[in-house]
């Protein structure tokens, strides 16, 4: 049975690679990239609900929110890819400043 489904019994293939620091390593990259996924699949499905005629609120209406919106998909694409490239460490931040200021406005 191995042998006809290796990808059962192998483990699926993760992104991240190992190391001796698990926070940095995997933890936080793994995090970013579920909560990146979970973000999309919402905003995606209440815009296609949108698009159908349901309205739950979730979809941004004013160009404040689509921004807001942006900068939230940069911090987290950037939370996870500044483990790999530093430089990104700078959008992560910046964006998490944008963030929180436009929430205290």
């Amino acid at each position: 049975m191995i042998k006809f489904l290796p990808l059962f019994y192998g483990g699926i293939r993760l992104p991240f690679s190992e190391t001796a620091k698990p926070i940095g390593g995997a933890l936080l990259p793994a995090t970013f990239f579920n909560l990146l996924l979970i973000a999309a699949n919402i905003f995606g499905f209440a815009y296609i609900l949108l698009k159908v005629g349901f309205d739950f609120g979730l979809t941004p209406k004013t160009k404040r929110d689509w921004l807001d919106v942006l900068v939230f998909f940069v911090f987290l694409i950037s939370g996870m890819a500044m483990w790999y490239i530093p430089i990104l460490f700078l959008a992560f931040s910046v964006s998490a400043v944008v963030l929180v200021a436009g929430q205290l406005s």
